[in-house]
């Protein structure tokens, strides 16, 4: 490599999600950040479905390949093919898959390993299939990037990945994630009568986030006659959302506002976050819990779980409490609402702690792996 710049190919189909989660959010806003580095000792190659929407300018200097649109039979040749011609010596992939036989050393990004400690949580066949593809991105991968050392002990512990090439980068909130008058409320909250303070869920409902136990919580609130506005359940539906709704139509009580409002934009989750007395987030494993973060950069008050990923995010600056105990996260909901000294302690160490962690550094360090990688 000596005498040219350092040549990194980035694929970016997964930042170019219409309606972005938790890994299409990572994407979008880690890619966003690489673009803007600007670093002058490498020469980016960005890698696009047809007609793909990233959030984001693509500076001029980047070499943007954009797939034919035509059958996606030929996405992986068409990928491997731009890899060779552009003589790449690094290829990134912002979750775990690539193709074989792409040009440049890999660096790949295992963003959580749940389905081997929460299989239950997924379809049937699901945690096996993930196993399989883990396993074939450690024969591919000459460095891992994850969001947390709860996931980095977990590829290492799991799958013999050797721990020295495993880089913990953590994630960042989006700039729009910030504190401020919520202003008006969706209308699909305040049409149930929600109002403040109310509790706030976020995520996408599959089972290991816990909703179930979360509604269970609220309830013991009322029964034990706590005032509270409501709770709201924000997420696209998954493996759990039946369950979730079943909770909800049963076990009713007298007073409970609850409310799911299935996806939203940003502009209307901003507002819900700042809107909310906390946000709880007991989720039995995850990479990382983005949401814990979006709602500290809000300088709202978080309870979540002391386990997984979600005990190194809240880093003395959230509740922590056990995610299978609905007593605990009621305990924790109780005190938010009934101590406004300890309210304002957990905001004000929210917005310190979401001040540590932003996708600027996010890519800095990556693009050191990068390097790291082409030696």
């Amino acid at each position: 490599m000596t005498g040219r710049r350092l040549r990194v190919g980035l694929d970016g189909s997964l930042a170019s999600s219409k309606r972005p989660t938790g890994v299409e959010h990572f994407a979008r806003s880690l890619l966003g950040e690489l673009l803007r580095l600007h670093a002058a000792d490498v020469e980016w190659f960005l890698y696009l479905p047809p007609y793909a929407d990233i959030g984001c300018e693509v500076p001029p200097e980047v070499h943007a390949r954009y797939r034919p649109d035509v059958n996606t039979l030929i996405k992986k040749p068409w990928l491997i093919g731009n890899t060779w011609r552009d003589r790449l010596d690094v290829i990134y992939a912002f979750g775990h898959l690539l193709p074989g036989g792409c040009r440049g050393r890999y660096v790949l990004t295992v963003h959580d390993l749940a389905f081997d400690s929460y299989p239950d949580c997924y379809p049937p066949g699901a945690p096996e299939g993930a196993r399989l593809q883990v396993a074939h991105a450690c024969r591919q991968a000459n460095r891992f990037v994850v969001p947390s050392e709860a996931t980095r002990d977990d590829l290492v512990a799991g799958y013999r990945f050797p721990e020295k090439r495993v880089h913990v980068i953590y994630e960042g909130s989006r700039g729009i994630f910030t504190p401020g008058d919520p202003g008006p409320l969706p209308e699909k909250v305040v049409s149930a009568g929600i109002a403040a303070p109310y509790f706030l869920s976020v995520g996408r409902l599959d089972r290991r986030k816990n909703v179930e136990r979360v509604i269970e919580a609220y309830r013991s609130l009322l029964r034990d006659g706590v005032s509270c506005g409501g709770l709201v359940i924000v997420g696209p539906d998954d493996s759990g959302s039946e369950a979730v709704k079943a909770r909800v139509a049963a076990g009713q009580v007298p007073g409970e506002q609850i409310v799911m409002t299935g996806y939203l934009d940003e502009a209307d989750l901003v507002r819900l976050f700042r809107g909310a007395s906390a946000v709880v987030y007991p989720s039995l494993a995850e990479g990382f819990g983005l949401p814990v973060l979006e709602a500290m950069a809000c300088g709202i008050p978080t309870i979540t779980s002391c386990v997984s990923s979600m005990r190194e995010v809240g880093a003395g600056a959230a509740l922590l409490v056990e995610p299978t105990d609905p007593a605990a996260i009621a305990a924790a909901m109780r005190r938010v609402l009934t101590e406004p000294d300890l309210r304002e302690q957990l905001a004000a160490a929210g917005l310190r702690r979401a001040e540590e962690l932003t996708w600027r550094k996010s890519a800095e360090r990556l693009l050191e792996v990068f390097r790291l990688a082409a030696r």
